[in-house]
């Protein structure tokens, strides 16, 4: 029975779960319609705007002083960032109010005020065939615009925003599901970045050593003799004029641009880090030395926090995550590796926490695990 109560929870998980859907938006407006990629991110911005404000405002009636705590918080960290590395302020503005504080910290405050967890995996689940029809479009109109496809440049957003609602897809198991999900990865494989593809294939290993460990050997088998069928593959799509950049970088792994200039970026920021190892930069100071993200949470967060204060941060979020993960039932884990899988592991490699709303995600499904797990301690009895 649809309730208001229910009803809520799903305009909230709704509401999260569209960014997938923008970012495609987004790059068809920039690929298709060729629209100025600042007009399309803001166009996106204030789509984004409507739905998460309904979804802040009814999570913050619901749990209104976890949402003025966790606020007050995240402002002052801003605000401290701002005082402590003035050359931050710039991308504080920039990114931090339009992104970090509505995006990635709402995001998480609105799934935990979610009353049902079921009703964000449901969502999820259907937004996910959402995201692929329009992928599904957008892989249509950019073929028919160029005439073909050849992906040379380093472009992530695309993949990654399929990587949670294929992970979701194919966690449902069903035959239409699997269908889509693996629709999916032939476009990220086609058109994507070689991350989102890895990813998805670890989660799928992952899975199958969690739930049906006798499968792992034929699923290796079998993807192996697809890596083995690589280069036909690549020669048939040459006739249809497309030049796949995964496909490419995975058949010459020899070649000295397979870390797309990130170990030169590390190294680079090493060294900055090795300099303030004690204060750090501050939040979004990677940007004041790169102008974009530095590739690595990990790294990203010693830069904002310093060595000490940010090795503190780390192993408290990651005992967290162990301890979340350790005491959830068999049901919970799988939530908990979907996420994990498809938001937090990409953040090794590619975007940065401070921006991402995957982060933001991956932070409210791990209280919402948390509190689940609380409940059926307290309550054994009950779902």
């Amino acid at each position: 029975m649809l309730t208001k109560q229910r009803l809520i929870d799903y305009i909230i998980s709704a509401a999260v779960f569209s960014q997938s859907i923008l970012v495609i938006l987004e790059l068809y407006w920039v690929d298709v319609v060729q629209m100025n990629e600042e007009m399309a991110t803001t166009y996106r911005v204030l789509l984004t705007a409507v739905p998460m404000s309904i979804a802040l405002l009814l999570g913050a009636i619901r749990r209104p002083a976890l949402f003025v705590t966790t606020y007050v918080a995240a402002g002052l960290c801003l605000l401290l960032s701002v005082y402590l590395f003035p050359a931050t302020g710039e991308w504080i503005e920039k990114l931090g109010l339009r992104f970090t504080l509505p995006l990635v910290v709402g995001s998480a405050l609105c799934l935990l005020s979610v009353y049902e967890t079921e009703i964000i995996h449901k969502t999820l689940y259907w937004i996910s065939y959402i995201v692929l029809a329009i992928a599904i479009f957008y892989f249509h109109a950019i073929y028919a615009t160029l005439g073909g496809f050849s992906i040379t440049d380093y472009n992530m957003s695309f993949s990654y925003a399929l990587l949670l609602p294929m992970a979701s897809l194919y966690a449902e198991k069903k035959p239409l599901s699997l269908i889509g999900a693996g629709a999916m990865m032939m476009m990220v494989v086609l058109v994507g970045s070689r991350g989102a593809a890895v990813f998805f294939v670890l989660y799928v290993f992952a899975d199958l050593f969690l739930n049906h460990k006798k499968l792992i050997i034929p699923f290796t088998l079998v993807f192996a003799f697809l890596l083995v069928l690589l280069p036909a593959f690549s020669l048939y799509l040459d006739t249809y004029g497309i030049e796949s950049r995964t496909i490419t970088q995975l058949m010459e792994s020899d070649r000295s641009d397979q870390d797309s200039g990130r170990l030169e970026m590390y190294a680079q920021m090493w060294q900055v880090l090795k300099e303030n190892w004690f204060t750090g930069i501050g939040l979004f100071g990677d940007r004041v030395y790169l102008d974009v993200y530095c590739h690595n949470i990990v790294l990203e967060v010693l830069l904002n926090f310093g060595m000490l204060f940010g090795m503190v941060v780390i192993l408290f979020f990651g005992g967290i995550c162990i301890s979340v993960f350790y005491h959830a039932d068999l049901a919970d884990k799988n939530v908990f590796l979907l996420y994990f899988m498809a938001t937090i592991c990409p953040l090794f490699v590619s975007h940065s926490y401070l921006t991402d709303y995957n982060f933001g995600i991956f932070v409210g499904m791990l209280g919402c695990i948390a509190t689940h797990t609380k409940h059926l301690q307290t309550h054994p009895d009950t779902p």
